[in-house]
């Protein structure tokens, strides 16, 4: 979201579908999941339009309509969603900076890594559980049923700060 001085404000969000990589997915009865990031990278000739050091909440909405990947959806297109957001997260947007995230490593240790600029927006333990125990359910059996399951996400950002500027960032 942004407020320019010349055209008002305007805000701008991101739809898409969520995908499968394999068929029947079965995690096991004993996985204990702590935590879910979902990582968008900043485009790599930093596009972003506005003041990046307001911070931005960044709202993420479960779609609650099926989307279908060969068609054309425009910006005036809000999607239906549900009414809780999935995860919400306050941001201070630093398109130009390095992110330093400590992964955990096999061998037991943290290692850590230095990534070029990228949103790291954590889900909550309930989206968490909800994936965990599809998991060897026909809901993970292919990508119509997960689709049907988990229809996909709409991610969109207001300005922390009313009297902000905000901004827009390209995120791929």
């Amino acid at each position: 979201e942004i407020n320019d001085p010349l055209f008002g404000v305007a805000s701008s969000g991101i739809v898409f579908q969520v995908r499968l990589t394999n068929e029947n997915i079965n995690l096991g009865s004993s996985i204990e999941a702590d935590s879910l990031v979902m990582g968008l990278s900043f485009d790599v000739s930093n596009n972003f339009y506005g003041d990046t050091l307001d911070q931005l909440l960044i709202k993420v909405y479960e779609l609650d309509e099926d989307i279908s990947r060969d068609s054309i959806y425009f910006s005036n297109q809000v999607p239906q969603v549900k009414p809780t957001p999935i995860a919400s997260y306050v941001y201070s947007p630093r398109p130009t900076t390095p992110v330093q995230v400590n992964e955990p490593q096999l061998n037991g240790n943290d290692s850590i890594f230095n990534y070029a600029a990228v949103v790291r927006i954590p889900f909550g333990q309930e989206l968490i559980d909800r994936l965990v125990n599809a998991s060897n359910t026909p809901d993970l059996q292919n990508n119509t049923n997960f689709l049907s399951f988990f229809k996909g996400m709409y991610i969109t950002a207001e300005r922390v700060d009313g009297g902000s500027t905000g901004s827009v960032m390209h995120l791929v």
